[in-house]
């Protein structure tokens, strides 16, 4: 009875580091499934899987920002918005140039450095080109659709548009001070713009609240 009940203390130890191990492993299977480093599921539980890819061609000088759920690319001569899994949702020709691109939400405004074109995209759907008669320096899209145009003006330092999201101007301003960025309210009655001073000595930042 003494050796059998010494056989059995020998044999458990072995039976729990199998046991243990058996479990251990399972744990470390489900875990390298649940975040797809195993691409067995769906990518539902892992957003920055990519499943897809989509060949832009030359990038040099281009942007990209997050739309709404979506990634906004803009190129020399083309904006195009992504999907989760880098389906293309639409692709919009523009003008040729470096763009420069603000989104806010599902709303964007692109332009173009040293020209006086711009693409408003709204709702990531509807899209309007924009002339303007100066070369524009900086603009604005907020959450509403409201956006803002900074030109270069002659007589003045910056000229400033605000538009609602059909198109309509709603204020004009001319300043002697150089903006260099803008932001709209959402119920487009007001604006803030940074500008700056020069002097001998050093240069002044300044906020326009208007």
């Amino acid at each position: 009875i003494n050796r059998k009940i010494s056989e059995f203390k020998n044999k458990d130890p072995q039976k729990r580091f199998k046991r243990v191990s058996i479990i251990s492993s399972v744990i470390l299977i489900l875990i390298l499934i649940f975040t797809d480093i195993i691409p067995i599921l769906p990518n539902a539980y892992n957003r920055f899987y990519v499943g897809n890819t989509y060949d832009i061609g030359e990038t040099q000088g281009s942007v990209f920002d997050k739309f709404g759920e979506n990634v906004l690319y803009a190129g020399n001569g083309v904006v195009m918005s992504f999907g989760p899994d880098m389906e293309c949702i639409f692709k919009v020709e523009t003008p040729t140039g470096i763009p420069r691109l603000e989104t806010t939400g599902s709303n964007a405004i692109i332009y173009y450095t040293a020209s006086n074109d711009a693409v408003v995209i709204l709702n990531n759907t509807s899209t309007k080109s924009i002339k303007t008669d100066n070369i524009i320096t900086c603009a604005t899209i907020n959450s509403k659709g409201y956006y803002g145009l900074v030109t270069k003006e002659p007589g003045y330092k910056s000229y400033v548009e605000i538009f609602n999201s059909s198109g309509t101007s709603i204020y004009k301003y001319h300043t002697n001070n150089p903006i260099i960025d803008i932001a709209v309210a959402d119920n487009g009655k007001s604006m803030i713009a940074s500008s700056y001073e020069l002097s001998d000595t050093a240069i002044m930042g300044k906020l326009l609240f208007i």
